[in-house]
């Protein structure tokens, strides 16, 4: 049992360095910023396709609309922490559907225009 709980874990610790140097080998924020929300576009990937044979395709368009939505939360909360004090700030392509996706009502959204306006960044 020790065995199986140490082959476990050393699964889980060479996919998370995996992930990590996936994500870290860019010098682009936005790519990035893109590659650690990537496991979120893979699960729900995988729910679609274990979904698929039963659920109506109004429901598989929510599960994508729903992991779009969490997809550009997760890119905003990581540019908030990791990257709101770069000079300048970083705009990636994503900025252009934020408000579209995520509608004007959304915190995280006030807080990204907050830490752009901050920076000096005007929004269009």
């Amino acid at each position: 049992m020790i065995f199986i709980r140490m082959l476990f874990s050393a699964v889980v610790v060479l996919l998370f360095v995996i992930y990590f140097t996936y994500v870290m080998i860019t010098s682009d924020p936005c790519t990035r910023i893109d590659r650690a929300t990537k496991p979120i576009e893979l699960t729900t990937d995988f729910v679609v396709v274990l979904a698929k044979p039963w659920a109506e395709p109004q429901t598989l368009q929510s599960i994508r609309n729903w992991s779009a939505r969490t997809r550009l939360r997760a890119a905003i909360v990581f540019r908030i922490q990791f990257y709101s004090d770069s000079v300048p700030p970083v705009v990636c392509d994503w900025d252009l559907a934020k408000d579209r996706i995520l509608g004007t009502d959304s915190s995280l959204s006030e807080k990204d225009e907050e830490v752009k306006q901050k920076r000096g960044l005007k929004n269009d």
